[in-house]
C-alpha cells in the first residue's frame, strides 16, 4: 500500500513537473515574436528548467541545411553554426526525427520526455513566426511597389501637363489657319473639303 502511494505521489510530481514546464514554454513564446526570438526564449528557458549549461536550436531549412536558431551560454564556434543531415549528432538525430541522449548527468527519463512534449509547441511557434516574418516582408515589398506606383503616376501627370502645354500653342495656331480655310477665307471648297476641314476643327478643339 505504502509503495502504491509512493508511486502516486511520484507520478503525481513527475505531471507536474511537466505540465509547469510546458506552461512555463507557452508563456515564453507569446506575442509577434521573429523566429530567432522564438529560438532563444525557447532554449533559455528548457536550459534553465532542466539545469543544462548550454543549449542549442537548430531548424531545417529548404536546401536541407540546419542553421543554428537559438542557443543559450554557447560560444559563437565556427564549427557549429551550421550542419547536414546526418553530420554529427545534431545532424543525425535530425535525420532519425528522434530525441538521442549521450551521456550527460544528470540527464533523466523525465528530461526526455519534456522534450519530446514541447517539441510539437515549438515546431508551431517557429512555423507561425517564419509566416508572420514572410508577409510582413510581402507588405513591405507591397507598399514599396505602390510607393513606386504612386511615383510613377505622378511623373506621368506631369509629363502629360508638360506636354499638353507644348503641343497647345503650334495647335492653336493650327486651329486658326483651318478655321480661315473652312470659313472659305482663302477661296471656296469643295463639300468633302469643307467636311475634312470640320473634322479637323472638331477634333482639335477636344484636345
Amino acid at each position: 500500500m505504502a509503495v502504491s502511494l509512493q508511486r502516486l505521489e511520484s507520478e503525481r510530481r513527475r505531471v507536474d513537473w511537466l505540465k509547469t514546464a510546458q506552461s512555463a514554454l507557452s508563456e515564453q513564446l507569446r506575442g509577434e515574436l521573429e523566429p530567432r526570438q522564438v529560438a532563444e526564449r525557447a532554449v533559455s528557458m528548457l536550459c534553465r528548467y532542466l539545469e543544462c549549461p548550454v543549449g542549442a536550436l537548430y531548424s531545417l531549412d529548404a536546401d536541407g541545411a540546419l542553421p543554428l536558431l537559438g542557443k543559450h551560454a554557447l560560444s559563437s564556434s565556427e564549427g557549429l553554426q551550421s550542419f547536414r543531415l546526418g553530420e554529427g549528432l545534431v545532424g543525425q538525430a535530425a535525420l532519425q526525427t528522434e530525441i538521442m541522449v549521450v551521456d550527460a548527468p544528470p540527464w533523466n527519463a523525465a528530461a526526455t520526455e519534456l522534450l519530446g512534449s514541447v517539441r510539437e509547441t515549438l515546431a508551431i511557434a517557429l512555423e507561425v513566426a517564419r509566416s508572420r516574418a514572410e508577409l510582413r516582408a510581402l507588405l513591405a515589398k507591397t507598399q514599396r511597389q505602390a510607393e513606386e506606383l504612386t511615383r510613377a503616376g505622378a511623373y506621368k501627370s506631369q509629363f502629360l501637363a508638360n506636354m499638353s502645354h507644348e503641343l497647345r500653342t503650334p495647335l492653336n495656331a493650327i486651329l486658326g489657319f483651318t478655321q480661315l480655310l473652312h470659313e472659305g477665307e482663302v477661296g471656296p471648297l469643295t463639300e468633302q473639303q469643307s467636311e475634312f476641314l470640320g473634322n479637323v476643327l472638331t477634333s482639335g478643339r477636344h484636345l
